[in-house]
Parts: C-alpha cells; structure tokens; sequence
C-alpha cells in the first residue's frame, strides 16, 4: 500500500534540515578549504579568488577563474568530482533523517546523524549493505535518485579517464 505521510509545514522541514545540515559543517568546512588550498597554491589565485572558484565548486555551480597549469587543471577536476560528492552526502543524509525523524517507518535501521552519512555513502556508492533500509515510496525514491547521481558521478569519470588513458 501506498504510504502518505502526514502533512509537515515546509518551514518545519527546513528547520530541521537546517539542524541536520549543522552537524555536517566540519565536512563541508574541510572540502572548501582543502579546494581553496589547491587554487590559491597550486593555480597562484589570490585567497579570496581561491574561496569564490572553491565555494562554487562545492556550491555545484562551477569555478569563475580559467585554470592556466596541467597539475592546476588535474587537481581542480579531482576537486570538483569529492565536492560533488560531498555535496550529496551532505544533501541526502539530511533529507534522510528529517524523513527518519518525522516518521518512524520512513527509514528502517537510521537513528543517528552518522546512520543517514553512512547511508548516504553507501548508496552514493552504489553498494547498500542492507542495514539501512527505505521503507516507503518515497524513500525508495530518493535512494533511487541517489544511487543514480552515485553512478553518475563515479563510473561515468571512471570510464572517460579509463578511455582517455586506453586511447593513449
């Protein structure tokens, strides 16, 4: 049978994904300074430079600045595919537990913070162990997107450096 949740004011859902995404803010802390790191040291951009092409990165939109340098160019692009992916886990493992902590079926086996991270990365991943379950259609939904964006983001590279290095 079909599962309709309750009705959650939106404005509840923001603040409590809000919340979430706080616990979350070391990652994403980390992810920009590590990005800004590889282009104030590695292209020579200005530090304020450096956040405006890192903050975009992670933000999902794209660098501002042209990259002049081979390294800056490889290190800029392993940049974007890990923030791209930490910007899923932190989306996901908060919209997972703000689905978790407004129903107790949503979600089976999420508890924690660490549980919808955990969850985030395995599905992301493609792997899935089982432990964590989705339990409704829209659960099942968002993981199916997820796991989608997770082949998206890790084979779809894989297999054009792969071609790139074979055609070599």
């Amino acid at each position: 049978p079909l599962f309709i949740p309750p009705q959650i004011h939106p404005w509840h859902v923001a603040r409590h994904m809000a919340r979430r995404a706080l616990t979350l803010l070391p990652l994403s802390a980390g992810t920009l300074g590590l990005g800004m790191a590889i282009y104030h040291w590695i292209e020579g951009l200005p530090w304020s430079d450096s956040f405006l092409n890192a903050s975009m990165l992670l933000g999902g939109m794209g660098p501002v600045d042209r990259l002049h340098t081979e390294a800056g160019k490889w290190a800029a692009g392993a940049y974007a595919l890990f923030a791209g992916i930490v910007f899923l886990v932190v989306a996901f493992s908060s919209a997972y537990f703000v689905l978790a902590a407004n129903s107790d079926n949503q979600v089976a086996g999420l508890e924690t913070k660490l549980d919808a991270i955990y969850f985030s990365i395995t599905i992301l991943a493609t792997v899935g162990f089982g432990d964590i379950t989705p339990r409704t259609d829209l659960g099942r939904m968002i993981a199916s997107v997820m796991m989608l964006l997770g082949w998206g983001t890790l084979a779809v590279p894989t297999g054009i450096v792969r071609a790139e290095f074979t055609a070599q």
